[in-house]
């Protein structure tokens, strides 16, 4: 949090100078680094109370569904793999940074230099020392895990919580035959699931108030990001290969999470919808109150995700990201032309 304020008091000094592409952006992104690191902590007030609610629909769920296969595999595989990703990045980016460092004739090759030389937006408003660069560091290892963390924090929420709405469709299918044929046992079935369904969507709703704000984040964020790497990769100007794989891996973490943030949501949704087939083929001897409750129920919900209700988390949301991308990074090219001609003439 220290070193996304210094940066952005950095940036603001910045402001006097001519407003160009690159100042904008920086500071777009300082913002919603710092904002996020915010949300994250003002959501860990929150989250004990949550838990508690979470847990009484678990223990109740388990009871009738049992625990989700291979979930705790899933969840372990997918953040395993994006924390080793964003080691891998920041690593290859101290590597880039040292061999830029190397090249540059005006400094003399030792590690002090080195950190000062990381570091130019903040030892240009604090000196430097040894104890200042090692709280840095540790700061720059959070600030390189956070953005990470934030995503797959909602990625792991999106995928429990379509579980459990799998495990209602699928205890449907399995006893459709069975509950169509007895209509007492039919009916006390159907008031069960209608009583799992509302806990299931009032705890997502609950969890949707207070993370739709780290949604928008995480979106604008990675948005900002895409159109950063995508305008380096049109130039393609870069020569120093490190920086290159360091750009590449970088932008790759971002498009992986921004995807599999917007289709384990989306699976929510999905598999909320997905008993509505089975209830319109219910016989009409067969249909009793609680079937025309629950069909009633998931006709009128919006079963999903959300950035504070202005957009749900879908697959529709994806498409309508990546022509966002293009359209803004057509608009950047042509800014950064005019800009260009402009301060040559």
């Amino acid at each position: 949090m220290v070193f996304h304020v210094i940066a952005i008091t950095w940036i603001i000094k910045q402001i006097q100078t001519p407003v160009s592409y690159q100042k904008i952006e920086m500071l777009a992104l300082r913002v919603c680094y710092a904002y996020s690191a915010f949300l994250l902590f003002h959501f860990a007030t929150k989250w004990p109370k949550i838990m508690k609610e979470w847990w009484q629909i678990d223990k109740a769920m388990n009871k009738v569904y049992g625990h989700p296969k291979h979930l705790k595999s899933v969840i372990t595989i997918m953040a395993t793999f994006f924390l080793l990703l964003n080691i891998m990045v920041y690593f290859t980016r101290k590597v880039a940074n040292y061999t830029q460092f190397c090249e540059n004739r005006n400094r003399t090759v030792s590690f002090d230099n080195f950190l000062e030389y990381s570091y130019p937006s903040i030892y240009w408003v604090i000196p430097y020392t040894p104890v200042t660069s090692i709280v840095l560091t540790i700061l720059e290892i959070q600030f390189s895990v956070l953005p990470g963390y934030t995503d797959v924090f909602l990625i792991s929420v999106s995928i429990v919580l379509a579980h459990r709405f799998q495990q209602i469709t699928k205890t449907l299918k399995e006893n459709k035959t069975v509950l169509f044929k007895e209509a007492n046992a039919s009916l006390s079935f159907w008031r069960n699931i209608r009583k799992d369904y509302c806990k299931l969507s009032t705890l997502l709703f609950t969890l949707d108030d207070h993370m739709s704000a780290m949604i928008i984040v995480s979106y604008a964020r990675n948005f900002f990001f895409l159109l950063h790497f995508l305008t380096i990769f049109l130039r393609d100007t870069e020569t120093n290969p490190f920086v290159k794989t360091y750009n590449y891996l970088m932008a790759t973490g971002f498009v992986l999470r921004m995807t599999c943030l917007t289709f384990t949501s989306s699976w929510i949704n999905e598999e909320s919808q997905e008993p509505v087939i089975i209830l319109n083929s219910v016989e009409p001897e067969e249909y009793n109150s609680e079937v025309s409750r629950l069909l009633l129920q998931l006709s009128f919900d919006e079963v999903a995700l959300t950035g504070c209700k202005m957009f749900k988390l879908n697959k529709r949301l994806l498409l309508s990201v990546i022509s966002a991308v293009v359209t803004y990074e057509l608009m950047i090219i042509q800014y950064n032309n005019s800009y260009v001609e402009l301060t040559q003439n």
